[in-house]
């Protein structure tokens, strides 16, 4: 009888202990499932930017099917507003082209193409915000004729001139059988083809051995010819270099050559 008595005091102890952890845990858990329940965004307090509709345009054959539209509005951040605004439409055409018929001031309509008359006109729409602003929009619509496609003209990229770099001709000798000197030239344009021709050299020396390509980074045409050969007449003369990339741009350049007469010099 005592063991009864003595296992049921502490059966209860327990019972007791249990409820008390409990009391002390559970507004803690409620604060913490508080805390992290994520709380709905706000509503966008910006005005009125834009509105558009769908569909963007209309292309319809005589007879065709009648097309729902609806429109939508949207704030200055670019996100849409679901309430507190109203819709005004109109269509504009010189043709009675179909049946336009706008649901009050809300925000859908809709358009039955004509069975008799082809023509093109514009359905717009005008968005009333609750605080005065207004947007507008309007989308063609073609009815028994094709969409009038207005022809791509690209832009054209002005062609750049090349760029002859070498400053100097480095000076020769009379007689010497190994002389070669390089002309570098470039352009900023890449599929440019680069023509160099050189003129004014002394007797005994030609230009070639020409060479074009792009740099490492193909950011620039590089052309490069060597004056070579074995000089036979002294003195200074001014050697004409020109370079095109046919695209009527050309640049010249004038560069002085002075080939030394050693026994000149030398002489008493």
């Amino acid at each position: 009888m005592i063991r009864v008595q003595f296992k049921n005091l502490i059966k209860q102890k327990r019972n007791l202990i249990l409820t008390a952890v409990l009391f002390i845990a559970l507004p803690v858990l409620v604060i913490a499932v508080y805390q992290t329940t994520p709380k709905p965004p706000k509503a966008s307090n910006l005005p009125l930017g834009s509105v558009r509709i769908n569909p963007e345009q209309i292309i319809a054959d005589l007879k065709g099917k009648t097309v729902y539209l609806s429109a939508l509005a949207y704030d200055t951040g670019g996100s849409p507003i679901s309430s507190g605004i109203s819709y005004q439409w109109g269509i504009s055409t010189t043709d009675s082209i179909g049946l336009f018929v706008p649901n009050g001031t809300t925000n859908l309509a809709s358009f039955t193409p004509s069975a008799t008359v082809r023509g093109r006109g514009d359905i717009w729409v005008k968005a009333f915000g609750p605080s005065g602003q207004t947007a507008t929009k309007s989308i063609p619509v073609y009815v028994g004729i094709a969409p009038t496609v207005i022809p791509f003209t690209p832009t054209p990229v002005a062609n750049s001139k090349p760029v002859i770099w070498t400053a100097q001709i480095p000076a020769g000798i009379i007689g010497m059988s190994n002389y070669s000197s390089m002309i570098f030239a470039f352009d900023a344009d890449t599929n440019d083809t680069l023509q160099m021709t050189i003129t004014g050299l002394h007797k005994g020396l030609t230009y070639g051995n020409c060479n074009s390509y792009m740099t490492a980074g193909k950011k620039q045409k590089i052309i490069q010819c060597f004056i070579t050969g074995s000089p036979t007449e002294s003195g200074i003369k001014n050697v004409t270099v020109s370079v095109s990339d046919f695209k009527n741009a050309q640049i010249t350049k004038v560069l002085p050559l002075n080939i030394i007469n050693v026994l000149t010099v030398n002489s008493p």
